[in-house]
């Protein structure tokens, strides 16, 4: 049984773990997170305002700076091996191999298809409103309006699809570079839940970034 000494000596390496796992994290992750922006928003990045650059910053730093104990719930729950003593030496005995990780595969909202085929009667788009009845004109107002909501819609959702296809890949690397070991002793069903805490991470992170104002 701990004493009370040790109990708070393991608390206290147990949440330097989580700082050294947290600026990893945000050290590897930033910079792929700045390139995508950079990649996906071209020129208009250098013409931001100095305080949206560091808006910018601050909120990825808030997003990723503090992501441990999101993954680390996931290792301690859905573990394999849950004998402490067992842990310990399988850790110590630990030896890498070529495994290739395959990582779950989930659908977001942004994963649809927003590019519909639009057969419908295009007059009231194509007129003019002096051509309009007075009912046709506030129609036509509606399908506008209906219309910029869509394309917003569809912009949003091509932005986000791109920042994960690019940020969820980043992260696996990191995870298979930095939590290797625990990786190994995951079970399927923490693979998936560890792949909801990813998503989650990353669709917050990029929502609070779009759009760049």
């Amino acid at each position: 049984m701990e004493t009370n000494d040790e109990l708070s000596e393991t608390l206290d390496e147990d949440f330097d773990d989580m700082k050294w796992f947290d600026k990893q994290f945000y050290e590897a992750i930033s910079p792929r997170l700045k390139m995508f922006l950079r990649e996906y928003y071209g020129d208009n990045m250098d013409k931001l305002e100095p305080q949206t650059y560091l808006d910018i910053d601050t909120t990825i730093k808030e997003d990723l700076g503090n992501v441990a104990n999101c993954f680390s719930e996931v290792f301690y729950h859905y573990g394999i091996i849950k004998d402490n003593e067992a842990l310990e030496h399988s850790l110590k005995h630990f030896v890498r191999d070529n495994r290739v990780f395959q990582w779950p595969v989930t659908k977001d909202w942004f994963d649809r298809d927003f590019n519909y085929d639009d057969d419908e009667d295009t007059f009231l788009e194509d007129s003019s409103p002096f051509d309009l009845t007075e009912d046709q004109r506030k129609a036509k107002e509606i399908v506008e309006i209906a219309d910029s909501i869509l394309d917003n819609t569809r912009n949003f959702a091509h932005f986000m699809k791109t920042g994960y296809q690019y940020l969820n890949k980043e992260v696996h690397l990191f995870l298979e570079q930095e939590a290797i070991f625990d990786l190994y002793n995951l079970s399927d069903e923490g693979f998936i839940a560890l792949q909801n805490r990813i998503n989650t991470i990353v669709t917050v992170a990029l929502e609070n970034l779009y759009p760049l104002e």
